[in-house]
């Protein structure tokens, strides 16, 4: 199928879905799985990039956990703050990805906002991680985990688009 197919597709479904049960259509499946996959490998690989710096993933000899995370004046701590605003970027880059396609736009609100919102929690562990200040620090966490968790409405709307992957999760 055309990306003009697929487009023309999507936007025949753009009127809300009365009936939930049915769920979205394959057209809106396809135009959100891709508009999700924007910059999906750079999101990978700047995710990927952070567990090292940031000495955080047990299963990676270059990431040892039990060194702990880099402290400030060590190269790899700016590194590591640059990194968590790659991410945030990332997650913008997706956004606006996804603002572009043809959904439900009650559907499309959701993911936009939760979208936003991840990656506002990425921008406030960015500041929380690189504040010296502790309390400042943890009001940082705090709104990070904020943010996530406004953001869980769009994850709960993904597992209507992708039911497969929410069984793979609950295993």
């Amino acid at each position: 199928m055309s990306r003009f197919d697929e487009r023309a597709e999507a936007a025949a479904v753009d009127q809300r879905r009365g009936d939930q049960d049915n769920g979205p259509s394959a057209a809106e499946v396809r135009v959100v799985k891709r508009a999700l996959a924007t910059q999906h490998q750079k999101l990978q690989d700047d995710v990927s990039s952070l567990e090292v710096l940031l000495h955080a993933n047990p299963s990676n000899p270059n990431a040892p956990v039990e060194q702990g995370p880099p402290l400030p004046g060590d190269p790899s701590f700016d590194l590591a703050v640059k990194f968590m605003g790659r991410v945030a970027d990332d997650i913008r880059a997706v956004q606006a990805a996804v603002s572009r396609i043809k959904i439900d736009k009650d559907d499309k609100n959701v993911l936009t906002e939760g979208l936003h919102d991840l990656a506002k929690a990425w921008d406030e562990r960015k500041y929380a991680f690189a504040t010296p200040e502790p309390a400042s620090s943890a009001a940082k966490y705090r709104t990070a985990h904020e943010f996530e968790r406004d953001a869980i409405p769009a994850l709960k709307l993904l597992e209507i688009y992708f039911p497969d992957l929410a069984e793979e999760d609950e295993s």
